[in-house]
Order: C-alpha cells, then structure tokens, then sequence
C-alpha cells in the first residue's frame, strides 16, 4: 500500500511532462520587445561607417525575404524621412563585441561597428556582424547555431534557416 501513492504521483508526473512536451514546438521563435522598424515598415537609416560593403550586404540577407506583402524595407535617411537608425564606427578595444545594437524609446536607435575587431575579420565575418545587428534592429533576438542571430561570430555568410523562420513569423504578414 505505501509504494502505490508514490506510483500514482510518479505517473501524473511522467504524464504531465509527456504532455508538456507533446505541445511545445522543438524550435522556438526569438524575438524582442522592441525594434527599429517605424509605422511604414521600413527602417529608414544614416550611417558613418567604413564598413559599408558589410552593410549592405547584411541590408540584402534581409530584404530578400520580402515578399509582396512583407516587411521590412531597409533604406537610407533622406530629406523628406526622420532617421530610425544610425550606423557608425567606433574603436573600443575594452569590450568584447564587434557589434552593437541599441534601442532607445526616445532617441534615435544605433547600430555601432567596432574597428578593434571588425578591421581584422574577412569579408564574410564583417558581412555576418552586420546582417546580426540589422536583424536586432528588425525584432530578432540571439538564436541557434548556424544563424546569422547566432550568439557568437560564425564563418557564415547566409542566413539559416531560423533566421529566415523568425523573420517571417514576425514580418511576413504586416
């Protein structure tokens, strides 16, 4: 008598965990509580940087999921637009990223490039550091292995398959 509570309370356990488990989707989106996206669904820039070429080329990784209803247009600041973000470079050898996302409720958001690092990446880890922040500034948060939102700098020059999953859970339907 004593060993058939612990078995019944041993089976609503294991059951419960079952059907936890069952519900709960191996793969999980990542997405903060903020962006740089304004109300037309663009983030309209200014950028100071040398790194240019990496720019643009994290700009096209994103803006290539578009589709004809999609979010989000990436494009430079100009006369007749307010800046949502700004891009530049700065040298910080006492810090470990080599990009930096920063969102501001009042001020203008930033995206910073450090020189410290970034002069000595190849063309592929440059491009990767930006296309990591533009999708910080696109909602996206750090992600899983072999993702551009990847936590840590990868030799990858594509965005994976996560990536391309949460921004289209997020944006795909605006």
């Amino acid at each position: 008598m004593r060993y058939i509570l612990p078995m019944v309370a041993l089976s609503i356990f294991v059951f419960s965990v079952a059907a936890f488990i069952g519900t709960t989707p191996a793969i999980q989106a990542h997405y903060q509580r903020y962006d740089s996206v304004n109300g037309d669904c663009e983030i309209r820039y200014e950028e100071a940087t040398q790194y240019d070429s990496a720019r643009r080329e994290g700009e096209r990784m994103w803006e290539a999921l578009q589709g004809s209803n999609d979010c989000v247009e990436i494009a430079p600041d100009n006369a007749n637009t307010s800046t949502d973000l700004k891009v530049k470079d700065v040298d910080k050898p006492d810090v470990t990223w080599a990009g930096y996302y920063t969102w501001w409720p009042i001020f203008t958001d930033r995206i910073r490039y450090n020189e410290h690092y970034m002069d000595d990446f190849s063309d592929c880890k440059k491009e990767f550091v930006a296309a990591h922040e533009w999708g910080h500034a696109q909602r996206l948060k750090h992600s899983l292995d072999e993702n551009i939102m990847h936590e840590y700098i990868l030799n990858q020059c594509e965005l994976g398959e996560h990536d391309k999953e949460d921004y289209r859970e997020y944006w795909g339907n605006q």
